[in-house]
């Protein structure tokens, strides 16, 4: 073998001259060279085949378009003279002129049919007549704008046919000639190139073995030193080559290594504690190391053949145990009491390892592991174990004790919690219930007020009148003072009216409120335009970023309702008296289930007194140019109790505010976004 320090002799294996043709006839029905020159001679064979196809359509195209230029020719050239030669009555021009177009090239049939009133009748025909026609044309022959006759042409495309054929057979012969011979050179390089190689490799693999390994595969080209493909499968081969024999020489060394290594694994099970059993498939112990054999205190001879179950396991559960063993291909550990006379309460843990090697009769191995000591101390854990849960039990009982007195405490605390929440629910309605009275007894005692002073001015223009006292100036003073009171009458009850509408606005009602699907940018785009008139006397810029195919189903006018308070408030409260930048920007984005809505301006802000009560009712800062501080409380119960949202409220004085919305949102099965989501 390569692997004993002689020197053997390479074997040398030189290129394969094999002719083209025995290389054809080599494999019956198996040759690569015969099978790739019956895949180039039909591959070659079907583009003849397509060329030859389209080069044909191609010409048959060409002739049709031909004959239709030759009967355009006609109905340009021929019909007007047919139609004059017709009206006179000519019948010798006529057929002139018939011979003339039966003269084009095929051209079949050619008739004239003169009109009568509305019959047609058979004038004149030339050609051949035949049942059905390849192609035929129908002229009208008209005469002064008057149709007099009928010109019918039919063409033969049997000499089309003809030229196509002799074209089809040229160019099939010559295409299959070349297709042969170009396919005979591709495989003759083909050949040169690669299969004679190919041989070489074949011959080189069927003479290698071991004591050939040394030798390396060469090929007998003309030019060496060719890199190509060949040349790297070459240099792979040897590659792998050397590392077959590099392998073999290791594992020869690695042989070595394993019998070393199973001499010291018998010396470490010879010298292990633990018992070491080898079965076969009937549980007949094979061999036994000495910690085995001093167990059971027999010679390995009188253990050999003996059934492991008979010598470790007492009578009453040896058949569970083989029913175990033969249940599961990898059987659980078991703890099992050992079966002996000279020793006390041994219990040994068994592991049992299946063994695969069909080579060898053992099937299983079975470790054997003395826990008798474990087994005490396990004991006493359980006594002490025994112990604490009594203990725990007692601490139980304790805490189930103390936690109904939490549960007790926890209710009275909810109870409480519950009392407190009436309470504040009760003081907020009589604040918003004194606001209200507060704010609408304003306008109401000076329309009280007014009407009074109505009522004196009525009196003392009757008694005047009664009296004869009644002088002009005197009525038209009291006309004027009338009207003035009227005016201010008018004008408080229009704020008291306002204030009821706002005050409305404040409690959300569904049913009164308008449902519909509707673009949330428009919607932003007509509050814009409805508010344009205060937006340019406060001279600021509403900037809006907004998908403008968001649509949406809800309440156009809740969403109109918000954003016109917001840019309403923005303009009164946060650009009055401002020197600074005057923006606001509304951002509406979709996120997840959310609808994001962004609104902030670049006004002085808000005072921290007032922001921190922000969406109380009637909190204002323009309470005498008639403010009622129930704009901020509309949005806040439109979004949280209408839409079902969260509100967000920051501002910084001097840097203007930032109110921020997040609505909830589902679609429906229109793929349509509904809020609220509820």
């Amino acid at each position: 073998m390569a692997l004993e320090d002689e020197p053997i002799p390479p074997r040398k294996f030189k290129g394969l001259k094999t002719p083209l043709w025995a290389s054809l006839s080599a494999y019956k029905g198996n040759s690569l060279s015969r099978r790739m020159l019956l895949y180039i001679l039909l591959c070659s064979t079907c583009f003849a085949l397509m060329i030859t196809l389209f080069q044909l359509a191609w010409d048959y195209q060409k002739d049709v378009s031909e004959i239709e230029k030759s009967i355009q020719q006609i109905e340009v050239s021929y019909l007007p003279p047919i139609a004059v030669s017709l009206w006179n009555i000519n019948n010798d021009q006529i057929q002139t002129q018939i011979e003339g177009i039966l003269k084009l090239p095929n051209m079949q049939y050619v008739q004239v049919k003169e009109i009568i009133g509305k019959r047609e009748s058979h004038l004149i025909a030339r050609g051949e007549i035949s049942q059905s026609y390849d192609l035929q044309r129908e002229f009208s022959l008209v005469y002064e704008e008057e149709i007099i006759g009928k010109l019918f042409i039919a063409v033969s495309l049997k000499q089309v046919y003809r030229r196509l054929l002799e074209k089809m057979i040229i160019i099939l012969v010559s295409q299959t000639i070349k297709t042969f011979m170009v396919s005979l050179a591709i495989l003759f390089i083909i050949y040169q190139l690669v299969v004679r190689h190919i041989h070489t490799i074949v011959d080189y693999t069927r003479n290698l073995d071991l004591n050939s390994l040394d030798s390396p595969l060469k090929l007998h080209r003309g030019k060496s030193n060719i890199e190509d493909e060949l040349n790297e499968m070459v240099l792979a081969f040897n590659k792998m080559r050397e590392k077959i024999l590099t392998q073999f020489k290791e594992k020869f060394n690695a042989s070595k290594l394993l019998i070393q290594e199973q001499s010291f694994s018998q010396t470490i099970i010879n010298a292990s504690s633990a018992v070491i059993i080898c079965m076969d498939q009937d549980l007949k112990i094979i061999s036994t190391n000495p910690a085995g054999v001093n167990l059971c205190n027999k010679d390995q001879t009188q253990l050999q053949g003996c059934n492991w179950l008979d010598v470790f396991c007492h009578k009453n559960i040896r058949q569970e145990i083989k029913r175990h063993l033969a249940s599961s291909k990898a059987p659980e550990n078991k703890e099992i009491e050992f079966p002996s006379t000279h020793l006390s309460h041994c219990i040994l843990l068994w592991n049992f390892v299946p063994f695969m090697d069909h080579e060898s009769s053992c099937r299983f191995i079975a470790f054997g592991y003395d826990i008798s000591p474990l087994k005490k101390i396990e004991q006493e854990i359980t006594q002490l174990n025994s112990h604490l849960e009594h203990k725990v039990q007692q601490r139980t009982k304790k805490l189930q004790t103390s936690n109904e007195q939490l549960e007790d405490a926890y209710k009275q605390l909810k109870n409480a919690q519950k009392s407190l929440l009436e309470a504040e629910k009760m003081a907020a309605m009589g604040t918003l219930v004194s606001g209200v009275a507060h704010e609408i007894n304003t306008p109401i005692g000076t329309s009280i007020t007014a009407v009074s002073y109505m009522q004196e001015q009525l009196k003392r223009v009757a008694n005047h009148l009664t009296n004869n006292s009644l002088t002009k100036v005197m009525l038209k003073e009291g006309i004027s003072d009338l009207d003035e009171s009227l005016q201010l009458l008018l004008v408080n009850q229009h704020r008291a009216a306002k204030l009821i509408d706002n005050f409305k606005k404040v409690s959300v009602s569904k049913p009164t409120t308008f449902f519909s699907q509707f673009n949330v940018l428009e919607n932003l785009q007509i509050v814009k335009e409805s508010l344009g008139d205060e937006i340019r006397e406060s001279q600021c810029t509403v900037n809006i970023e907004c998908n403008n195919a968001l649509s949406i189903y809800s309440y156009p006018s809740s969403f109109s309702q918000i954003f016109s308070n917001l840019i309403l408030n923005s303009i009164i409260h946060g650009f009055e008296n401002w020197q600074g930048k005057r923006e606001i920007n509304i951002q509406v984005h979709l996120v997840d289930n959310l609808i994001l809505i962004d609104y902030s301006d670049s006004g002085k802000g808000v005072e921290k007194e007032i922001a921190d009560n922000i969406f109380d009712p009637f909190v204002t800062t323009k309470r005498n140019i008639g403010g009622s501080g129930l704009g901020t409380l509309i949005i806040f119960n439109l979004v949280v109790q209408l839409l079902k949202g969260k509100v967000e409220f920051n501002t910084e004085l001097g840097k203007g505010v930032h109110f921020s919305f997040q609505i909830p949102f589902i679609k429906t099965p229109d793929n349509l976004i509904k809020i609220p989501a509820k």
